[in-house]
C-alpha cells in the first residue's frame, strides 16, 4: 500500500521530524488549496539546506502518503477509475478496493506462528 520510507539515521530522526512538522504547519496555515499545499511543501523541502537528500526524500514520501490518505478518507479530489476493479478511487498510488479484496483473499493464509493465537483468531 505505502512505499517504504527511506531510513533515517537515529541521531537525525527528531531533527527531521521537527523540520517536517514546521514546514507542514507553515504550508497548511498559509495555503488554503490542498493541491497547492502539496506543491508548496515539496518545493520548500527540496530547497531546504538543512536536510540531506535522503532526509528530503523521507519528508516528501511521508507528506505524499499522508496527502493520499487524506484524499482516500475524505474522498477529496477527482475520482480515478481503477484499471483492475473498475471502482472509483481517490488515491493516485493505490486502490483501496483492490487492497481490501487482496487482504480478504489472503486472510486464510496468514499465521502468527503460534497455534493458540491462530485458533483464537
Amino acid at each position: 500500500m505505502l512505499n517504504t520510507y527511506t531510513k533515517l539515521l537515529p541521531h537525525r530522526q527528531n531533527y527531521v521530524f521537527k523540520i517536517y512538522n514546521e514546514v507542514e504547519k507553515y504550508v497548511i496555515s498559509s495555503t488554503p488549496d490542498k493541491e497547492c499545499q502539496k506543491d508548496n511543501f515539496l518545493d520548500l523541502i527540496t530547497k531546504n539546506n538543512e536536510l540531506n537528500e535522503c532526509e528530503k526524500n523521507y519528508c516528501r514520501e511521508m507528506f505524499i502518503c499522508n496527502y493520499e490518505l487524506h484524499n482516500v478518507i475524505h474522498k477529496f479530489g477527482e475520482p480515478i477509475t481503477c484499471k483492475n476493479c473498475k471502482f472509483a478511487r481517490y488515491s493516485v498510488r493505490y486502490c483501496e478496493v483492490c487492497i481490501k479484496q487482496y487482504l480478504q483473499k489472503s486472510f486464510g493464509t496468514w499465521t502468527s506462528e503460534n497455534r493458540i493465537v491462530d485458533e483464537f483468531i
